[in-house]
């Protein structure tokens, strides 16, 4: 609500400067003689701008920077919540100024591409290098001067206004709908009125009505005349070319348009007073216009129909176009000395109105090598990304993270100037916080969790989590002295930290089961997606659910309660040991066995190889039947307190399992069944279609 508001305030002061530009042009078209439409055709620019704040990017274009959201979405949520995101270790919501040292925030509103973005250059940074130039000189971590004490308290302002957005947000919407809703209302209580008191004029578009003050074209689709019942017959064929006019020229339309835009903007008073201005512009050329299709020659006669009709003036918020509306000391005069416009000097005028508008319609691009303030990027090995990362960009991306990882500036960073990140809930008694950076790339979803220690706010580890499969990796450390006696890839930078983990190569692998086997799944049944936090090392689903759990057995895994899991089985060497090239031989007494490993909560019966389970690469498929608890003693007997019939419940899922097993192999794979979904020879028909990769 807040970037509306301030998007808002942005279209409106354009839109003071526009009309500002509008009215010079108009005076210059009165002098040069110009169409008096061309005139009323001007106002078509401060109203675009009213409505719409795009602008194209051109070098050296007269706008600031970008439009005024490219400044806001670093500070504001993308659902428009001011400052959602943008929290502090504390868990406040940070407002970046020069009281507390630190940059960023609202500032950037105004010195980079903010209010500033909307209005010409200078408008409003002069005041802010005045402020930076008056500031304390100090540095922050990246060399940059602060902002001086004129910038803090305007920001604390913008603040306070900040706080205010629903209150602010009300008091427009309550203004917008008033003016709305009053030109809605004199619009039906007109139509109403002349349609329960007019009759046909012998004309198919003209009608006569009772206690009508004055004639007017009054319709959108299929608009018509009506004329006073006593207007004197020789001024009907006046006012009926005026009103007709009107008509051909749609004024209606554009008045009823210009109107609502200055409903939006109800606050602005140079809105109200492009309004008026415009309702008087379209009635010149109406009246122009007019006259050179009845004749110059008529222009007393013209003159003296507009002041036999002047007597009822419609108000400023009046819907429809009116004969004897408007400025008529302004109309009469133009009446009496209106002539045919100089062609040289309307296509001259059209010309400039043109230009005018394209070069309004640009806006300046930042100037290669700086920041939006104007400032100059360091010059090192940092790429363009990494560069506005340190002087003033709010809004930490997994390719600016990239960037630094690469240029070995990461344990040079602080995070909390970012206003995208939101403090980790950790036990009160932890040693450490984290900042977590819900962060995107080629279309994955991460999270980035930067911790720092408590009591001196230092930077401790990074790790990246992809949210789809639930990895992790440990990306950098500044805890040296735990890295020692630790088989770790370790590679110091130099500054008291070291990386671990590749980022690239975590972003560049992504687990699938796809990866390990392809299975052939019986009709009605299909694979969901990999999730790293599924079984002993990660796998995906079988769907459909086959159990559910009523209430209590807050420990099943999701994998004891669906048709089907396939998962990944870590360090399985030790659980099927191989010797002399078969499964199960002691290298001490060569006898065999071999145990299937077994959770809590579960039980294991008929565990055997499948004798031709797959004769695919070497593989070897050992089943078994497990039995897994769906609730504890505990549950149970908390269930009955309840109420709940616990004999009718479903207390354990029975599953149908086939582990892959190679020597050699790290990882063993397996499958498990539901017996409720499939037979025994089903389950093994379905094993004996694996391929593994």
């Amino acid at each position: 609500m807040t970037y509306f508001l301030v998007q808002l305030a942005a279209m409106s002061l354009q839109g003071v400067f526009m009309v500002c530009v509008v009215l010079v042009l108009r005076k210059i078209c009165g002098v040069l003689h110009t169409a008096k439409r061309q005139a009323a055709a001007l106002w078509l620019i401060p109203y675009f701008f009213l409505v719409f704040p795009w602008k194209i990017q051109v070098p050296g274009g007269f706008w600031d920077g970008a439009p005024v959201w490219a400044a806001l979405e670093s500070y504001i949520g993308q659902d428009g919540a001011l400052g959602k995101s943008g929290q502090d270790a504390s868990g406040t919501t940070r407002i970046p100024s020069a009281s507390n040292g630190q940059e960023g925030g609202l500032e950037e509103v105004f010195n980079s591409g903010g209010f500033s973005s909307s209005l010409p250059g200078g408008f409003f940074t002069q005041g802010n290098d005045a402020g930076r130039k008056s500031g304390s000189g100090k540095q922050n971590a990246f060399g940059q001067a602060q902002a001086g004490s004129q910038q803090a308290g305007r920001f604390e302002g913008i603040w306070t206004v900040a706080k205010a957005a629903p209150f602010l947000l009300a008091v427009w919407a309550a203004g917008a709908l008033f003016f709305i809703f009053r030109g809605a209302a004199a619009y039906w209580r007109l139509k109403r009125f002349v349609r329960y008191h007019s009759i046909p004029a012998g004309q198919d578009t003209a009608c006569y009505v009772d206690s009508l003050p004055v004639p007017m074209a009054f319709g959108y689709i299929h608009p018509r005349i009506y004329l006073p019942s006593g207007l004197e017959q020789a001024y009907e064929p006046y006012v009926s070319a005026h009103e007709y006019t009107h008509i051909k020229r749609n004024d209606a339309v554009w008045k009823t348009a210009a109107y609502v835009v200055s409903s939006i903007h109800w606050f602005n008073p140079a809105v109200w007073l492009a309004y008026a201005v415009l309702s008087t512009d379209l009635e010149l050329a109406c009246d122009e216009e007019t006259l050179l299709r009845i004749g110059l020659d008529k222009k007393k006669e013209y003159a003296t129909a507009l002041l036999h009709l002047a007597a009822g003036k419609e108000g400023l918020f009046a819907a429809p176009p009116a004969f004897g509306k408007g400025d008529i000391k302004l109309r009469m005069k133009h009446i009496m000395h209106c002539r045919k416009p100089v062609r040289f000097a309307t296509v001259l005028s059209a010309a400039a109105g043109i230009f005018t508008a394209c070069v309004f319609l640009t806006a300046a691009e930042p100037k290669p090598g700086h920041t939006a303030q104007g400032e100059i990027m360091p010059k090192d090995n940092t790429s363009s990304n990494a560069a506005k990362m340190e002087t003033g960009q709010h809004t930490l991306t997994l390719e600016m993270f990239q960037e630094a990882v690469a240029a070995q500036a990461v344990g040079q960073m602080d995070f909390h100037r970012f206003t995208n990140g939101s403090k980790g809930s950790y036990d009160a008694y932890a040693m450490n916080y984290a900042l977590n950076f819900d962060l995107e790339y080629k279309d994955e979803a991460y999270r980035l969790s930067v911790s720092y220690e408590k009591s001196t706010d230092q930077l401790q580890d990074i790790y990246i989590r992809r949210l789809s499969d639930a990895e992790q990796a440990w990306l950098y450390t500044t805890q040296l002295d735990y890295l020692e006696g630790k088989d770790l890839p370790a590679k110091k930078d130099g500054r008291g930290g070291a990386y671990l983990h590749g980022l690239q190569a975590f972003l560049d692998t992504k687990r699938n089961v796809g990866d390990w086997l392809s299975v052939k799944l019986k009709k009605g049944y299909t694979l969901g997606s990999y999730q790293a936090d599924l079984g002993e090392g990660g796998g995906a689903l079988i769907y459909p659910k086959a159990y559910e759990v009523k209430a209590g057995g807050d420990f099943v895994p999701k994998n004891w309660m669906y048709s089907g899991f396939i998962g990944r089985f870590p360090g399985a060497g030790n659980v099927f040991p191989f010797h002399n090239g078969k499964i199960g031989r002691s290298v001490e007494t060569d006898h065999s066995f071999w145990s299937i490993w077994m959770p809590n909560h579960t039980t294991v019966e008929d565990a055997h190889i499948l004798e031709d389970g797959t004769a695919d690469k070497g593989w070897t498929v050992i089943m078994a039947h497990f039995d897994h608890d769906l609730y504890t003693a505990a549950d149970l007997a908390e269930l009955e307190m309840q109420g709940v019939p616990v004999d009718s419940l479903e207390t354990t899922s029975g599953y149908w399992y086939f582990y892959f097993v190679k020597e050699g192999e790290e990882d063993a794979y397996y499958i498990s069944l539901s017996d409720k979904e499939f037979s025994k020879k089903e389950a093994i028909a379905t094993v004996r279609s694996v391929k593994m990769v």
